[in-house]
């Protein structure tokens, strides 16, 4: 069997990119012939992509127009297909229905939409309605994140066979010890106004006028650097809080802190959060659309705030700092039902996805 994942870009640092990542790189190993299509070029993965794996790019850059190179990148991944002959197409993105289905067109190609994403989100409401329409009538399968997703497909769109496949854990967590010592809390995120970082700043405030031995990491990089950097100043959260940049490995991350928080104001179905849970780590998150709740137990393993409110939130994280005995329970709590996210659960859903007719 030839599959291709079709995909904008691999320089992510995200789920989206570390879950493709990983999936590809299995797939290889089973003797698959495994191509990544990449849209954009210039950049390079920023997760480990298996030499078995073949990378291929339609445009040499990474400051292509979409509009404008969309016949180009229609003739291109054509002829691409031509030679690769792939068995399958795997979207990473539902969005790139808009090529793939045309690019494809009269050819024995399967289609899969992996929606990586909140389906309820329209970052452009036209585009996002045309292609996720696209999928819903031409696609063989969509694959979604959560269950809410799946329903968001079948009402709105009539679609069909709608799969959910939730992320697995991407790192080992196996014989790591959660650090009941640590007095840091950490979130892991880009700086974009989704993530909510603004919130868990103020609500860090309210918590240091508590505990001013603790402290707050944040691990990431985007646009709202610098705004997350003055408000920490307006804040005085300047010898609290510290500010990193992403790395493959997060481990190191996970080690070092007792207790995570999110604070996004949607998330489709956040990886890092699951490796949280995976770690033993007690959470403190927004209830958003969609994923905390698919993933935390309410007062079970972590804990589930009201979204956008920063005082809560912040009672959430003071309640667990305060509470040794209830941080070690979620810990154990946490452990036990990982295992709802291991990688072969995730692999065994996608090799059935494959192997059907």
């Amino acid at each position: 069997m030839i599959l291709c994942f079709y995909i904008n870009t691999l320089d992510g640092t995200g789920g989206t990119e570390r879950a493709t990542v990983l999936l590809a790189n299995y797939l290889a190993d089973q003797n698959l012939q495994v191509y990544i299509l990449c849209k954009q070029g210039g950049t390079k993965s920023f997760y480990n992509v298996s030499n078995k794996v073949t990378i291929e790019y339609l445009h040499a850059n990474s400051n292509i127009n979409i509009y404008k190179s969309y016949l180009k990148t229609i003739i291109r991944y054509r002829n691409f297909l031509n030679r690769a002959r792939p068995d399958y197409i795997i979207d990473i993105g539902v969005n790139l229905a808009l090529e793939t289905h045309p690019a494809s067109f009269m050819k024995k190609t399967k289609v899969i939409s992996w929606e990586h994403f909140n389906a309820n989100v329209y970052h452009n409401y036209v585009i996002n309605s045309i292609s996720k329409w696209l999928a819903s009538c031409f696609s063989k399968r969509i694959v979604v994140l959560t269950d809410q997703d799946q329903e968001v497909y079948r009402k709105k769109f009539s679609a069909k066979n709608v799969n959910v496949i939730p992320y697995p854990v991407a790192i080992d967590v196996k014989g790591n010890q959660y650090n009941e010592n640590s007095k840091q809390v950490l979130t892991i995120g880009r700086y974009t106004n989704q993530k909510g970082l603004d919130y868990l700043l103020d609500a860090w405030k309210i918590v240091q006028s508590k505990h001013t031995d603790w402290r707050l990491k944040i691990v990431g990089e985007g646009d709202l650097h610098s705004a997350l950097l003055a408000q920490c100043n307006l804040l005085g959260l300047n010898k609290s809080v510290d500010f990193v940049s992403p790395s493959p490995d997060v481990v190191q991350h996970f080690r070092q802190t007792s207790i995570y928080a999110m604070s996004s104001r949607y998330e489709g179905l956040p990886l890092v959060l699951i490796e949280a849970k995976c770690f033993g780590l007690p959470i403190v998150s927004f209830d958003c659309e969609t994923g905390p709740r698919q993933i935390i137990r309410d007062n079970v393993d972590g804990l589930l705030i009201p979204v956008n409110n920063s005082t809560l939130l912040a009672e959430g994280i003071i309640t667990l700092i305060e509470s040794p005995s209830k941080r070690k329970e979620f810990n154990s709590n946490a452990i036990a039902d990982s295992v709802r996210f291991s990688p072969q659960a995730f692999y065994e859903k996608w090799e059935t996805i494959l192997s059907a007719n």
